[in-house]
């Protein structure tokens, strides 16, 4: 899951305060600034208060010697609901603050010079969704809510098939290690597993990808074949 080549786009974004239903400001120069990735509401990212709705954008080049493969954009985490456009076009939609998603944004992208928006909600303790001890008003045990794109965002190139994740499972009683393989494009396609113990293999398996409707955010066609298998 370590691949060399990769972009970090954290750094200096524009930033502004959105309204419901508002479009996204494509091709528009936005009034503030903001540090990615620091919630908005911290000293550090340069805004410092709080805001429900807000729009984040930057341009990126993609690296000549990507050509041929997929681009996936990522983020650690965005607190909460994050919705991403590239070039104009809506390229997903994720719900959870805490956890990490990616999407494949190769067919929206051009040569040159390319968009990035993020739209972000987040009601703190306005809305439905975990918030542990965040308040829009804390006071006495809470905390001041933390909100916005608040992990490392970055891009990275792909070959079209490639594995997305790894479920392990030590089963230790049977002295074996339950592996799943999560990933995009290896439908019909073989995996093979290899354990190490240093420089020595101690176990090895393979296994065929069969479809599955398993998915880490809520991506338009978002099915990925997975491989499970056992390694003893």
């Amino acid at each position: 899951m370590v691949r060399s080549d990769w972009q970090n786009l954290n750094g200096t974004w524009q930033f502004a305060r959105a309204t419901a239903g508002e479009a996204p400001p494509v091709g528009r120069d936005l009034a503030e600034s903001v540090l990615v990735p620091y919630p908005i509401e911290s000293a550090l990212s340069g805004i410092q208060r709080h805001e429900d709705r807000m729009w984040y954008r930057r341009t990126f080049t993609v690296p000549s010697n990507w050509s041929g493969r997929r681009v996936q954009l990522n983020f650690d985490a965005v607190d909460w609901q994050t919705t991403v456009y590239v070039n104009g076009a809506q390229v997903g939609l994720h719900e959870g603050g805490y956890d990490a998603f990616s999407f494949d944004i190769t067919d929206r992208l051009h040569a040159g010079v390319n968009e990035i928006i993020v739209g972000v909600y987040d009601p703190t303790d306005g809305g439905g969704q975990p918030i542990g001890k965040q308040r829009n008003n804390p006071s006495g045990i809470f905390y001041t809510a933390s909100s916005g794109i608040w992990q490392t965002v970055w891009l990275e190139p792909t070959a079209s098939p490639h594995v997305t994740r790894l479920d392990m499972t030590p089963d230790p009683s049977q002295q074996a290690l339950k592996l799943t393989v999560r990933g995009a494009g290896i439908g019909g396609q073989t995996v093979q597993a290899v354990a190490y113990d240093g420089g020595v293999e101690v176990g090895r398996a393979t296994g065929e990808s069969t479809p599955s409707s398993a998915s880490r955010s809520r991506i338009p066609s978002c099915g990925r074949p997975i491989v499970r298998f056992s390694m003893t």
